[in-house]
């Protein structure tokens, strides 16, 4: 096998297949000599594989591509319509292209929420942000959907006590207790509401508010 300079994707022995980080090929075990190369859409980091569909037809190579944490992901769908480019017939690859693209799909929104729902609180659309997490699709784990919720409604509680309605926030927080009952800062955080909602909103109150400071999403 032909060592090329850089192979996160490795070598598979026998068939004499490179693959590089953007680069797939052919390389004639004994020389070296590269008989075919292929630049690939997206980065790869791991073994291809190559098969024939009978003995003496034609090689097939598929490398799964999008590895990379630096890289646009791919998907098997570049694979699979390969295979139908060459062999339309296929219906194992009709197959698995139809359901490579579902999955491509839905991973595509479900990026594209939590990115938005990322964006929500950068610019402190809470609202927004909460709306789109209790829209997020069961793929995506209990405990950072829940997170998120909690941390939408306590700082929708911040804002309302920034702005004088104790009630809201008693509202916004009983909502977020729901989610996290065990939460002492929002335990506390309404029951200071709460002491507030027929007071005087005091030098005390407003230095209160003035230092909440609002809930980070947690790492996705």
């Amino acid at each position: 096998m032909h060592q090329r300079d850089v192979e996160p994707g490795g070598p598979v022995g026998e068939a004499d297949i490179a693959v590089l980080d953007l680069l797939a090929g052919f390389d004639e075990a004994q020389s070296g000599e590269e008989i075919w190369s292929a630049r690939l859409p997206y980065t790869a980091n791991s073994t291809p594989i190559t098969y024939r569909l009978h003995a003496g037809s034609r090689q097939f190579l598929v490398v799964p591509t999008g590895g990379h944490g630096w890289s646009e992901p791919g998907d098997a769908v570049i694979a699979f319509n390969g295979v139908l480019t060459l062999d339309p017939k296929n219906e194992e690859a009709r197959a698995g292209f139809e359901q490579a693209g579902e999955n491509y799909r839905a991973s595509k929104a479900e990026r594209e929420a939590l990115n938005n729902i990322k964006f929500a609180f950068r610019d402190g659309e809470f609202t927004s942000g909460l709306r789109l997490a209790y829209r997020l699709p069961p793929s995506v784990s209990q405990s950072y959907v829940d997170a998120v919720k909690f941390a939408g409604w306590y700082n929708l509680a911040v804002v309302a006590l920034r702005a004088g309605d104790c009630r809201e926030a008693m509202s916004h927080l009983d909502e977020a207790l729901t989610i996290a009952p065990e939460s002492d800062d929002a335990k506390k955080l309404r029951e200071f509401a709460e002491r507030y909602t027929e007071a005087v909103k005091d030098r005390a109150f407003l230095d209160r508010v003035e230092a909440l400071a609002f809930r980070t999403l947690p790492a996705s």
